[in-house]
């Protein structure tokens, strides 16, 4: 399908309450609600079924999202109902939260898969529409407090793919000691573009080459230079 074909579906976002009725009534099903509502018992009744594979296999849960302290309650109370039940956990997170909710699911959670997306805070800033400076000093907390973090660092063209902004993140992770268990690259790649012009035609999106295998492999390099363990996924 071309980018000329692609049918939009143009949703007044001003007026919209999710209520759904506009879905109920589309016959083809362009329109559909997703998603299910739990209560974290709900939840948890269904996750312990899989206690087994876990305690042979050594994994757990990771909560993700969008961004799961987005709801730091529900996320707080399943954490610790998790840990009751002897399973181990982890949260996927940009890290964009105040350090008091980090600090209450810190004691519950065994790793926190960690996303770095620019050492520059103004650069940070007009591309993902927030600062980083509150990233940044969660992970230096999150270390200090004994916590665990996966680093992930999405290799982006034209954005923190050149080799000075790839070392100044990775003297960041250095900074933060044991605390860092592995750093993983991930190649950017365009599989999200077709589905986000269908969503909104309105606003420009980033369609950019992905980076080459020995783009990447140089990025690897200079991490395991500092020391650091490294990853690509």
């Amino acid at each position: 399908m071309t980018q000329e074909t692609v049918r939009h579906i143009h949703i007044d976002r001003t007026i919209c309450d999710n209520c759904g009725d506009c879905a109920k009534v589309c016959y083809r099903n362009a329109l559909y609600m997703c998603g299910t509502d739990y209560t974290v018992e709900d939840l948890l009744s269904r996750l312990v079924k899989d206690k087994p594979f876990f305690d042979q296999s050594g994994g757990g849960i990771t909560i993700s999202g969008g961004e799961p302290l987005s709801q730091p309650e529900f996320v707080l109370q399943l954490l610790q109902r998790l840990k009751e039940c002897g399973i181990s956990t982890a949260l996927d997170t940009t890290g964009y939260t105040q350090y008091d909710i980090i600090e209450r699911i810190l004691p519950y959670t065994d790793l926190f898969l960690y996303d770095l997306k620019h050492m520059d805070s103004a650069t940070h800033k007009r591309v993902t529409g927030v600062p980083n400076g509150p990233i940044l000093k969660n992970a230096e907390k999150i270390a200090k407090h004994g916590g665990k973090l996966q680093i992930r660092i999405p290799v982006i063209p034209e954005f923190n793919d050149s080799v000075e902004s790839i070392r100044e993140t990775g003297r960041f992770c250095v900074s933060l000691g044991e605390a860092v268990t592995v750093i993983q690259l991930l190649p950017y790649h365009s599989l999200g573009v077709m589905k986000y012009q269908r969503i909104d035609d309105s606003k420009p999106v980033l369609e950019a080459k992905a980076p080459s295998d020995e783009k990447i492999h140089s990025l690897k390099e200079e991490l395991e230079s500092l020391g650091l363990r490294v990853t690509v996924h």
